[in-house]
């Protein structure tokens, strides 16, 4: 089953919650993903996020975009380094927010 944000955000309740967006290169050998469908799913929360003044997103992309070495070879999956900075921001934003 594929969930809608509106329907997690009913299983979740009133618990607090930090989305994160996403980046991905596009890549030729895997088609589903890819730009195109980060964009989409970025565009879902930032709609929601207009909407929903307790909706919590990390704008990922910006930081992940412009650091292509923190990406293994199939653009997709994080390198030791790209893991370590992803936790690192939201580590830092869950502290920002909910702490």
């Amino acid at each position: 089953k594929v969930w809608s944000i509106g329907e997690m955000q009913r299983v979740i309740g009133t618990d607090p919650v930090l989305w994160v967006d996403v980046w991905m290169f596009n890549s030729t050998d895997r088609p589903r993903y890819g730009t195109d469908r980060a964009a989409a799913w970025n565009d879902l929360l930032a709609a929601r996020r207009r909407t929903h003044a307790d909706f919590h997103v990390l704008e990922w992309s910006s930081a992940a975009r412009a650091h292509p070495e923190w990406y293994l070879a199939d653009h997709i999956h994080y390198t030791a380094a790209g893991a370590k900075a992803r936790a690192s921001a939201i580590a830092g934003e869950v502290a920002r927010l909910f702490a």
